[in-house]
């Protein structure tokens, strides 16, 4: 047995090979909803629907699913995907 997760030997196997991405977790319950609406492209919108330049959100910031509060940990894919996805097209966008 593994000793860390109780798991039977004969279902790991070694993963060798990266890129590896890594970060700590710890419990928590309550989390914010609301905020800035944004798109797609995780850009945040204006009062009218149309993008605010060079403004990405990503996160509890206008969270996707509005003002339902979520099952605890959602938060956790807002964070990764819309973090992924800001990250990508903000370096796509023209300095100014």
């Amino acid at each position: 047995m593994d000793d860390d997760f109780g798991r039977d030997p004969k279902t790991l196997i070694p993963i060798k090979k990266g890129p590896f991405y890594a970060m700590k977790l710890y419990p928590g319950g309550a989390m914010t909803t609301g905020g800035p609406r944004k798109n797609e492209k995780a850009q945040v919108l204006d009062a009218f629907g149309k993008p605010i330049p060079h403004l990405y959100s990503a996160g509890e910031m206008g969270v996707t699913y509005g003002v339902v509060y979520g099952i605890p940990g959602t938060n956790m894919a807002e964070v990764l995907v819309f973090g992924r996805v800001a990250g990508e097209n903000a370096v796509k966008e023209k300095t100014v």
